[in-house]
């Protein structure tokens, strides 16, 4: 049996019986894909194909960005416990700036001095070339140290009186405690 020649066929019906040659059939495809790619249409998706990919870039970025800011928030908090400071309270500028003052007994003295004469802790830092977090630790510690000494010594008064009285002086027993050397 040999193949009808399809050639005085119509195209169209040589379409609707899918009696197509080889070439034919290869023409026609080639036509499709000419159709369905257009310049416009490959532009375009090229064009939204680098907005995916550089929203992609961004989005890592902004992952990384937030990661290193976990980071440095994290670290700040050591610095903070390392220093006996309250984690949420102090600035992180306050840590990065480099000590040359420790907290020894001399230098808290120092500035309890300077504190009691009326200045400010800021001009207290700013004079010792100490950070401000230094410089309040040292005057809270000062102030807790003045104040627990004064409560000491107001205790061993009444201690003293209850001594010499009883539990409950009489006015006439604080005159003459007052009175005796």
């Amino acid at each position: 049996m040999t193949t009808p020649d399809y050639t005085a066929w119509s195209d169209m019906e040589r379409l609707l019986e899918g009696k197509l040659t080889p070439e034919e059939i290869a023409a026609e495809e080639a036509d499709d894909k000419a159709r369905r790619t257009d310049p416009e249409t490959t532009q375009r998706n090229a064009y939204w194909a680098e907005q995916n990919r550089l929203g992609a870039l961004k989005q890592a970025e902004r992952l990384a960005a937030i990661k290193e800011r976990k980071y440095r928030e994290n670290q700040r908090r050591a610095e903070c416990r390392a220093a006996g400071l309250p984690e949420g309270k102090v600035k992180p500028q306050l840590l990065t700036r480099p000590t040359k003052v420790k907290l020894t007994p001399k230098v808290r003295a120092d500035i309890w001095e300077l504190h009691k004469n009326g200045l400010s802790p800021r001009g207290i830092s700013y004079r010792l070339k100490a950070t401000l977090a230094i410089v309040q630790r040292a005057i809270r510690l000062e102030t807790a140290k003045e104040a627990k000494a004064a409560a000491k010594a107001e205790a061993k008064t009444y201690a003293l009186s209850e001594q010499r009285f009883g539990s409950m002086p009489t006015f006439g027993g604080i005159i003459a405690l007052l009175i005796t050397p």
